[in-house]
Order: structure tokens, then sequence, then C-alpha cells
């Protein structure tokens, strides 16, 4: 009886640390999604976009993140700041986008034709560059992790599209 007991206060447990992962990771998802709607929508006015629809593959940054389970925990580093770190890396897109609007109008009448940015999760943890291409007027964003970037990083190669 003790052990059944056991075992079925364990499960509770168990299945109490799951569901609090998720909250905290649908936090994390919510907040870095309010970040780079945020960032899109400076981009648009700065670019004079019609439209600039925006979407984050969350279920690709889970699967990365389960696929990366060892080496998240080898680095003592743990899924929701992957998601959260999607913001600051993504935002620095948006900003280096709206640069680029700000200081030359040829690039800024090619921005303004894009209407959607699609972000996705590049597969491994440790690659921490981020990659971009078009598919037709969409921007598709592979992004990296880990390491913080700013603006600056991202012009050139977002220059390089165009």
């Amino acid at each position: 009886m003790k052990l059944k007991l056991m075992t079925i206060i364990l499960a509770g447990l168990v299945s109490q640390s799951v569901m609090a992962s998720t909250v905290v990771e649908r936090k994390a998802m919510r907040e870095a999604e309010a970040k780079i709607v945020e960032a899109a929508e400076q981009t648009k006015a700065t670019c004079g976009n019609a439209e600039l629809a925006v979407s984050v593959n969350w279920d690709e940054y889970r699967s990365m993140i389960s696929a990366n389970e060892k080496v998240l925990q080898d680095n003592r580093y743990q899924g929701q700041w992957v998601l959260s770190h999607t913001a600051d890396r993504n935002t620095s897109v948006f900003e280096a986008l709206s640069n680029i609007c700000n200081d030359d109008e040829d690039y800024k009448e090619v921005i303004a034709e894009l209407s959607a940015v699609v972000i996705t999760p590049k597969p491994a943890f440790t690659d921490s560059d981020s990659s971009f291409k078009l598919d037709g007027t969409t921007l598709v964003i592979e992004s990296g992790h880990r390491m913080n970037r700013s603006a600056s990083d991202f012009v050139r190669p977002i220059k390089q599209l165009f």
C-alpha cells in the first residue's frame, strides 16, 4: 500500500513539474513574440511595408530544444532561455532592417516589398550564426542561438539578399 501511494505521489509531482515547465515556456514564447511583433511594427513604419506578417515556428524551437537537451544541460542552459533569446536576436534583425531603410532609399524600396517574416531555429544549439533567405516577398530567418547579436551584425547579410 505504501509503495502504491508513493508511486501515485511521485507521478503527481512529475506531472506538475512538466506542467510548470510548459507554463514557463509558454510565457517565454508569449513575451518573445510580443517583442518581435513590436520590432516588426517599427520596421513596417520605418520601411513603409504595406503589411509585414511575422510568424515564429515555436514547434521547431521545441523540437530543437528536445534534440539538443544534452548540449543544453552541458552548457547549463535552459529551454525557456532559448525561447526568450529568440526575441533578443530577432528584434536585432528588425532593427537592422529599419537602419538599412533609414540609411539607403534603394534598399528601403526593396525592403518595403517584404510582406512576411518567418523565424525558425538553427537545428544545432551550438550554431550561433543566423542565416537569411528570400522566398518571394517573405524573409526567412534561420535564427542562431546562445550569443546575443546587435543590429550591426545583420546589416551586411541582409543587404546581400537584395
